[in-house]
């Protein structure tokens, strides 16, 4: 995929989430309240992904290459531990519900994100280019 498209799909992520956000914030959701507050969760990863997208969009080939391929691993990973999660566990002491473990992995997505962005700069940086 292109960083075109790449950029494009996390706009269409990122509207998503915001739309699910505001019916779910509006209650328009009715009966499916719970499967509305889990899809806006779910989607909450849009966010990084749209930020580092537009980052690595100006980047070289490489670094783009690099990030999207972690991006396709990590993105159906957290959709579906954020689904899968109960929505409260009832431990008063660790309390992994599906915000919880939605923020937590949208976190350590940022955070490894930039490690690899930043980790792949350097390399690109140091590694001799080729001359024609």
């Amino acid at each position: 995929m292109t960083k075109k498209i790449i950029f494009c799909i996390s706009i269409t992520g990122l509207l998503l989430f915001l739309i699910v956000g505001f019916i779910a914030d509006k209650e328009y959701c009715g009966s499916y309240d719970q499967l509305c507050n889990s899809t806006g969760l779910a989607l909450i990863v849009f966010l990084p992904t749209f930020i580092f997208s537009a980052t690595v969009y100006f980047m070289r080939d490489i670094i783009f290459r690099v990030w999207r391929n972690f991006t396709f691993f990590w993105l159906p990973i957290t959709i579906i531990v954020v689904f899968m999660t109960p929505e409260t566990t009832g431990n008063m002491l660790f309390n992994f519900d599906k915000q919880f473990v939605s923020i937590v992995l949208s976190g350590l997505y940022a955070i490894l994100s930039v490690f690899l962005i930043v980790t792949m700069s350097i390399i690109a940086h140091y590694k001799p280019q080729k001359r024609s």
